[in-house]
Parts: structure tokens; C-alpha cells; sequence
């Protein structure tokens, strides 16, 4: 029998030879003809853990390193992300090469918890609501949406100014810039009774607990994991603030006169799901 420390040492060499084979086989699949994979040392977990510390600065530095495509494996899923905003229209102008459909199904299910009811059972997401989503968003649709979102970022910018006082030169990026571009985005898709952040036109109660700015944040960091379906184990904080935002969209949905405001595209996205799907989508299912 081994003793504890014999047991910690045979453990030990194990993990680090685990993590020598990962990156070898890593290090041997970059050097190939396929986009370059960012390097792990644990195999299947691969680069998950680095991803859900800091997405931001895992997905910058990759690019940094190894380009605008390149390939990462996390929780068992290896996929490949194009960074570069030339590739990605090149990629989507080239629809006899690139399918989107599947994954976009998929990722319907893996990343916003729709049901497969509505992904897969029903063609209404694909014969209906894509081809929706591709003419309202035409480029010849998205200057009146692009003056929403201006008009209401102008007005978020000066009310957050005016809420600084007369000597305070500084303030937080966040607070002068992130927050309120994110109520200005929601208000101008969602219309302004939103509750992007704590006050809304359904709820003036400064302690309104549904605000959507706090939950969406975590939410976004961790759309890399859930779209690669990385056991919950490793997206718990994201699944809770997935659930949070479900709750708010359908309880936000069942307010009277909540489209006043909101754009052409989420207008007609409630109104066909609501009207034209057969069975109708209930307001969860808009929601996710």
C-alpha cells in the first residue's frame, strides 16, 4: 500500500504527464495546415479555465499571438473563432462554401437554452424567423435603427453628465461610457421602458432588483463556454445569469405597451412567434 506521500507523488507525475502530452499534441496540431490552435497543458479541459478567468483578455491575446483565426479547445469542444471583421463578411458572403444554418440551430439550444421544441421540431425558426431576421436587418433597413441607437445614446451620455457633480472631473469608463451605451442599445431595440439598468418606465423604485446590465455581463463572458457545451460545472455563474435575463425578457414581455419604442426586428419577432408559429411560442421561449 502506498503511503501519502508516495500517493502525491504518483499523482503528481501523473497530472504533469498529462499535461506534457497535452501540449505536445497541441503544440503538433498548430504546427498543421489548419488555423493554429492555442496551445492548453490539461487535455479536454484544455483552454477553459483561462477563458472563464478573463474572455476578454484570453480571446485578445490569442489574437495577438496567433491571428485573426485560430482554433481552441475547451471542455472537450474544439472550435474555431474568425476575429476579423473582413473575414467574418468575407465568410458570410461566401454561402457556397459556409453553412450557418446548423449552427446557429445549435447554438439556439446550447448558448440560450431555447427548447428543442421550437429549435429543431418546428421549421419556424428556420422558414420563418431567419429570413425575417435577413430583411429587416438588409443594409438598406439599418440607418433608422442606427438613429434610434444614437438619439438615446446622446440622451444616456448627457443624463449621466448631469448626474456628476459641478467638481468631479473623473469618473469610472464603465459609468460614463459602458453603462450607459448599454441602456442606449437596449432602449433603442427593446424600447425605452426596458430595465437595462435599475429604474425603467414599468418600475421607478430605485432598488428594483431587474436590471439587466449586471446579469448580461457575466452572461457575455461566458457565451465562449457555453457555445462550445462545457458541462455546468464550468458555466454555473453564467447559466444563473442566463436564467436571470429569461426571467426578466418574459416578465418584461407580459407589460402592457412594452413595444412602444422597441424595434422593427424584436417587434416582429414576438409578433410572428406569438402569431404565426404554430403552436404559438410562449413568452419564455420568446424570451430565451
Amino acid at each position: 500500500m502506498l503511503d501519502s506521500n508516495s500517493s502525491l507523488t504518483v499523482a503528481s507525475t501523473a497530472l504533469a504527464g498529462a499535461a506534457v502530452v497535452g501540449y505536445y499534441y497541441a503544440k503538433k496540431k498548430s504546427d498543421s495546415q489548419q488555423p493554429p490552435l492555442v496551445p492548453y497543458i490539461i487535455p479536454w479541459i484544455g483552454s477553459a479555465m483561462a477563458m472563464s478567468r478573463d474572455p476578454d483578455a484570453f480571446f485578445k491575446n490569442a489574437r495577438d499571438k496567433y491571428g485573426d483565426i485560430f482554433t481552441v479547445q475547451a471542455a472537450g469542444a474544439r472550435l474555431t473563432y474568425v476575429t476579423s471583421a473582413a473575414a467574418i463578411l468575407a465568410i458570410y458572403r461566401n454561402s457556397k462554401s459556409f453553412v450557418f444554418t446548423p449552427i446557429r440551430l445549435e447554438i439556439s439550444m446550447r448558448v440560450f437554452e431555447m427548447p428543442r421544441s421550437i429549435v429543431y421540431d418546428n421549421d419556424y425558426m428556420k422558414e420563418t424567423l431567419y429570413p425575417l431576421h435577413h430583411r429587416i436587418l438588409a443594409s438598406a433597413n439599418v440607418p433608422p435603427m442606427v438613429d434610434a441607437l444614437v438619439k438615446h445614446t446622446v440622451d444616456m451620455v448627457k443624463e449621466v453628465r448631469s448626474r456628476i457633480p459641478r467638481m468631479q472631473w473623473s469618473t469610472t469608463l464603465e459609468e460614463f461610457a459602458h453603462k450607459p451605451i448599454f441602456r442606449a442599445i437596449a432602449a433603442s431595440m427593446f424600447g425605452p421602458g426596458f430595465p437595462a439598468e435599475k429604474t425603467n418606465a414599468f418600475n421607478t423604485d430605485p432598488h428594483y432588483p431587474n436590471q439587466a446590465y449586471d446579469p448580461f455581463t457575466v452572461f457575455d463572458d461566458y457565451i465562449p463556454l457555453l457555445a462550445a457545451g462545457a458541462p455546468s460545472l464550468f458555466v454555473q455563474k453564467g447559466i444563473r445569469a442566463r436564467t436571470q435575463l429569461i426571467d426578466m425578457f418574459e416578465e418584461y414581455l407580459g407589460n402592457p405597451g412594452w413595444e412602444d419604442g422597441a424595434s422593427e426586428l424584436i417587434s416582429a419577432i414576438v409578433y410572428g412567434a406569438r402569431n404565426e408559429s404554430q403552436p404559438p411560442w410562449t413568452d419564455r421561449e420568446i424570451a430565451s
